[in-house]
């Protein structure tokens, strides 16, 4: 008979955290999270929407739980006057023992339909690898050191996207994980579908406010929604909430250092019995260009 294998404290919430992070009430997609700070995580059409060129941030959620979600990601965007856009973007998501890579080359097409109105279109091709790393936790039993560490290999994926758009509203779709590879025995990665959209009014003395949804469905798992809405000041200084019914809210600021750098930072605390655990959940990031270029896409889905 096999050995039983008793784990510590600390390893049974990780093991809690991994199972709560892929129910209904569990871990938000880093992407649904911080989408108005990286909109191009949510569409492969939003590819040269950034409003600076290079962002850099680091999502902490559920602060002073073991094991609990970190996701680090920077990208760099880029436009041209000719309609073509592309973004990199490399992103570290951890929860628990479990770490994984991911590797985004996202290009898009912004076609101007008339004097108002553009069509975007994106294609991103991607590649992640999961690994878990288990010779940090204490067992009581001898455990085969053969299995302390393992390394999937690395998966390519398509995701696809469409967005209709002008200066004050937006709309569109997209399709993730195209390509369904498989995870394990009888496991793949299920794609996932997302409807989004927005709108921005002028307000007097130059402010304007933003409104922003998503909504995503996969299979398997219950649909999300998630409210977004944002207040900017004649001097960039920003001010929003997030509202996501039944799994987290938060509010959101952005202070505009200079034309070349923003910084921002986002805190959301739970709705769910996860607040029990901790009430704070933190974002922080920054955005600079690194070269002058002519700002050709304006829209109220980003900063």
């Amino acid at each position: 008979m096999n050995k039983q294998v008793l784990l510590n404290s600390k390893f049974v919430v990780v093991l809690a955290m991994s199972f709560v992070a892929s129910s209904a009430v569990g871990q938000q997609l880093p992407s649904l999270d911080n989408y108005l700070f990286t909109p191009v995580m949510i569409s492969p059409a939003h590819a040269g929407s950034q409003s600076q060129q290079v962002l850099s941030m680091v999502d902490a959620q559920w602060a002073g739980v073991p094991g609990a979600p970190r996701t680090g990601i920077i990208s760099l965007d880029h436009h041209d006057l000719g309609g073509f856009a592309w973004n990199i973007t490399a992103m570290n998501d951890a929860v628990g023992p479990a770490s994984t890579g991911y590797l985004g080359l996202s290009t898009a097409y912004h076609l101007p339909i008339n004097e108002v109105l553009r069509l975007s279109t994106g294609l991103r091709v991607a590649a992640s690898q999961t690994s878990i790393r288990l010779d940090d936790e204490t067992f009581y039993d001898d455990l085969d050191p053969n299995i302390l560490n393992q390394q999937g290999p690395w998966r390519p994926n398509v995701d696809i996207g469409i967005t209709l758009e002008s200066d004050i509203f937006y709309t569109g779709f997209s399709y993730k994980n195209a390509n369904r590879p498989q995870m394990y025995n009888n496991n793949f990665m299920e794609p996932i579908v997302q409807f989004f959209g927005g709108y921005q009014r002028e307000l007097a003395s130059a402010w304007t406010v933003k409104a922003n949804f998503i909504a995503s469905a996969t299979t398997n798992s219950p649909a999300d929604l998630d409210f977004y809405s944002f207040i900017v000041s004649p001097s960039g200084l920003g001010f929003g909430v997030h509202y996501s019914p039944e799994d987290d809210m938060g509010v959101l600021l952005k202070i505009n250092i200079s034309d070349s750098w923003n910084i921002f930072y986002q805190y959301n605390t739970p709705l769910t019995e996860l607040a029990n655990l901790s009430r704070t959940s933190n974002v922080v990031g920054f955005a600079f260009d690194i070269y002058t270029e002519t700002k050709t896409l304006s829209s109220p889905r980003n900063f």
